[in-house]
């Protein structure tokens, strides 16, 4: 018996040594890996927004701009939109270029475009982060839903360009609807399409 509880003492030390030290070890070093070369499978965050890969002879655009038929946008070295011929002609690069960027704003953890559309979460502004990624709603720190943000917890609406859309009845997060329910809560987190209401 005394040998049976001495192998369970063993193994509850080893797993506190695993998940005390070892595991945020390994975390930390992934996380900042991570930074390095981007999030996920994305390239590293960059502080400019890029106009490249112009291709073909320049046609008049409705804004009043002569610019390629194709190109090739990247917003904060996030590959976005890549223009082609048979995609009309509204904005040249450097309008759309504009407009893109009066409507979005930068995720506080990755620093990337949080998009008209797209879903958003809201945590505590602990103050820490890039100051050019801030961007904070009544003391939360808005974040993208991309999978190395791990913010979705922290879900409440999505991005309309001037302001954030609930997804909940009461304008709050998903975890802080949960606790006011006290039911659990299931959405389906995606962009906002046009014509759809949220969960």
């Amino acid at each position: 018996m005394s040998l049976f509880i001495g192998i369970l003492i063993s193994f509850g030390g080893a797993a506190l040594l695993w998940f005390a030290a070892i595991r945020p070890a390994f975390k930390k070093r992934e996380v900042e890996a991570s930074a390095e070369r981007g999030v996920g499978d994305m390239p590293p965050c960059k502080e400019t927004c890029d106009i490249h890969g112009k291709v073909g002879d320049p046609i008049r655009y409705d804004c009043g701009h002569d610019d390629a038929p194709e190109f090739r946008i990247d917003l904060w070295g996030e590959p976005k939109f890549h223009k082609k011929p048979d995609k009309g002609k509204l904005y040249c690069s450097d309008c759309l270029l504009k407009a893109v960027l009066e409507d979005c704003i930068r995720c506080g953890s990755c620093g990337y475009a949080i998009m008209p559309g797209d879903p958003i979460s809201l945590c505590v502004d602990d103050g820490s982060g890039k100051k050019e990624w801030r961007t904070v709603f009544d003391g939360n720190l808005a974040l993208c839903l991309r999978w190395d943000c791990d913010a979705a917890p922290g879900f409440c609406g999505h991005w309309t360009g001037k302001g954030i859309k609930p997804a909940f009845p009461d304008g709050r997060g998903m975890l802080a609807h949960a606790f006011e329910s006290g039911k659990p809560t299931a959405v389906e987190i995606g962009p906002l399409e046009g014509g759809k209401e949220d969960a």
